[in-house]
């Protein structure tokens, strides 16, 4: 049970691309904040199959471009 800022500070450590946020608010809203951690861009996604395997993809295809 780590806040998230130290949460944040990890993924930034792990130099992770993007971060996932959904705690309580996010899943009764069925909404999650992506955020890009090279720019600190966030976007607000539906969680919805469908939408989530979508944004997978193209962070999958950011992430080659950017090897």
């Amino acid at each position: 049970n780590r806040s998230l800022k130290a949460q944040m500070r990890s993924a930034n450590n792990q130099n992770a691309i993007y971060t996932l946020t959904i705690g309580d608010d996010e899943v009764a809203s069925k909404k999650a904040k992506l955020k890009c951690m090279a720019d600190g861009n966030e976007k607000i996604i539906d969680l919805d199959k469908d939408i989530i395997t979508k944004e997978a993809e193209e962070i999958a295809e950011y992430g080659e471009e950017t090897a």
